[in-house]
């Protein structure tokens, strides 16, 4: 299983996790506010999965090795392509 990395949303939610509505899928939840599914992603694999989707997600985030991990929900930017010359 591969650790979520360099993880930008274009759109960070104020909605936490445990505030969101319980769906039939235990890593989908549903936020009555915008009328969105958000996908719990563990992987850089789901998260990639969900991009494709432009599903609104829901991921754990270390941002420094002395911070407890926080679960930030919203709307993830896909990463930048390179240039090409």
């Amino acid at each position: 299983m591969s650790e979520i990395r360099n993880c930008n949303f274009r759109y960070e939610c104020t909605k936490k996790w445990e505030d969101l509505m319980q769906t039939y899928d235990k890593n989908v939840r549903h936020c009555i506010n915008c009328h969105s599914d958000v996908h719990y992603c563990r992987t850089q694999e789901e998260l990639y999965e969900a991009m494709v989707h432009n599903y609104c997600v829901a991921v754990e985030i270390k941002r420094s090795p002395d911070d407890p991990i926080e679960i930030y929900v919203g709307d993830v930017a896909p990463p930048p392509y390179p240039n090409k010359k």
